[in-house]
């Protein structure tokens, strides 16, 4: 009985971090369209640092990917990298970005994941 009441417990405890880690993720997703640029790079950044926990995000990062602003477009390319093989269409198209850094990013994090045959010209730095 006692096992079983600790069984129940660990799954409830299990259950509420899994809630508070999808309410955290879900809050970044919507900073990910805030009008500041620090609070968009921070989202993307704390995004990466969750992980595949935050697998979620992977479609709110690809649009990251468009920002106007070059570091929070850096930020979401180290992030998607932590997301695994659904993030490498969206890394394909990071390395057209018309930033150098964000080209490399997306290279790296492209190497990173396996996918260093999807790395041209572009990716070097020299435009097409």
């Amino acid at each position: 009985m006692i096992k079983r009441s600790l069984l129940f417990l660990f799954v409830l405890l299990l259950a509420s971090t899994l809630t508070a880690q999808e309410t955290r993720v879900n809050e970044l997703i919507n900073q990910l369209k805030d009008k500041n640029y620090r609070v968009r790079y921070r989202a993307a950044d704390a995004l990466g640092k969750q992980g595949p926990a935050a697998s979620a995000a992977v479609p709110a990062l690809r649009k990251a990917l468009k920002d106007p602003d070059r570091d929070v477009r850096k930020a979401a390319t180290r992030a998607l990298v932590k997301m695994g093989a659904a993030a490498v269409p969206a890394l394909r198209k990071a390395l057209k970005d018309p930033d150098e850094g964000v080209r490399k990013a997306a290279a790296d994090a492209l190497g990173k994941l396996g996918q260093g045959d999807a790395l041209g010209p572009t990716a070097s730095g020299s435009r097409t």
